[in-house]
């Protein structure tokens, strides 16, 4: 399984470094203006955002947005036990410094630790999704997949991603924690099904 999760990994990432920097701005803005628009989004006071790098889906804009519209946004940090630790931001610009791996994350001296427990919606990142089952792959470090098992069973998991890093047959584990949707510049994609897999089949 991980042989196959691996070259998968490898052919998304290559597919997505071909695209150009406006070809990300344009997608990443209409996938902004679909993920606003859900009730998930509008319903909740907290919500969960990456902070983009590279090809990703940019989230610098839809934090912003999302700060204007006097949301409580949180942002991860890598912590030293290979855990994601979420603190909450009030300024795009004052509030974020660049850490581990050149990603931007919460200032030192501005980190406000937020409990899982008051998180309504999470914007999860992934390397590709599995268009029928809403599974995800990651870098493989396991940040999200760790984190996402803690969070609350009502938490909102929204993935996006840009079109072509959908997939069929991402391998997943019993305890994989699935996607209730996954927003892309053309398409919400909805998945009705329990939190976890059932099984581990591709």
């Amino acid at each position: 399984m991980e042989k196959i999760k691996n070259n998968r990994r490898k052919e998304k990432l290559a597919e997505r470094k071909k695209l150009s920097s406006a070809e990300v701005r344009i997608k990443s803005s209409k996938i902004k203006k679909i993920l606003f628009k859900l009730l998930e989004f509008k319903k909740a006071k907290t919500v969960m955002f990456y902070v983009s790098f590279g090809q990703e889906v940019a989230t610098h804009a839809m934090i912003k947005e999302a700060l204007q519209q006097k949301k409580k946004v949180v942002v991860p940090k890598i912590k030293s036990n290979r855990t994601l630790a979420v603190y909450e931001i009030a300024n795009f610009n004052k509030d974020l410094t660049r850490g581990s791996f050149g990603i931007l994350e919460p200032t030192h001296s501005k980190r406000r630790i937020t409990p899982k427990t008051e998180i309504d919606l999470v914007v999860v990142p992934g390397v590709c999704f599995d268009r029928k089952k809403g599974t995800r792959l990651g870098f493989g470090a396991g940040y999200y997949d760790r984190f996402l098992q803690e969070i609350k069973d009502t938490t909102a998991l929204i993935g996006i991603a840009f079109e072509q890093q959908l997939t069929k047959g991402v391998p997943g584990k019993v305890h994989d924690v699935r996607m209730h949707k996954i927003v892309t510049e053309r398409r919400i994609l909805e998945f009705r099904h329990p939190r976890y897999l059932v099984s581990n089949q591709v």
